[in-house]
């Protein structure tokens, strides 16, 4: 499996990870590969999330992307989510789009990856 399929893995392996953490009973990963480029989405539903911590998603998503540190931190996430490992999703991907709608309770996290 090529090195690019696997930072993709791990990075919805860190999504799923983060549905748990939250709770989530009802949740999906898309992925789109296009040229150039693929795209991870997360659609969650969460009973609640309060505004720290969707902040703090949004502040670690929103990391400028080091392609420099990349090649050497793909393959740390774990299992057990914590800052560091949304800091290194953070690293790993070019843009991210996080919102949260109270009233469905809908998460949704978008990603994009440049090659």
């Amino acid at each position: 499996m090529s090195n690019l399929k696997q930072k993709i893995i791990r990075i919805i392996d860190e999504l799923i990870t983060l549905c748990y953490t939250m709770n989530c009973k009802d949740f999906n990963v898309d992925v789109k590969i296009q040229e150039g480029k693929e795209l991870i989405c997360l659609k969650a539903y969460v009973d609640s999330v309060n505004e720290e911590t969707l902040n703090n998603i949004k502040k670690l998503l929103n990391l400028p992307r080091a392609h420099e540190l990349e090649e050497y931190y793909w393959n740390l996430p774990g299992n057990d989510l914590s800052t560091n490992e949304l800091t290194l999703l953070g690293i790993m991907i070019d843009s991210s789009s996080v919102n949260y709608d109270k009233e469905s309770k809908l998460l949704q996290i978008e990603l994009s990856r440049l090659e």
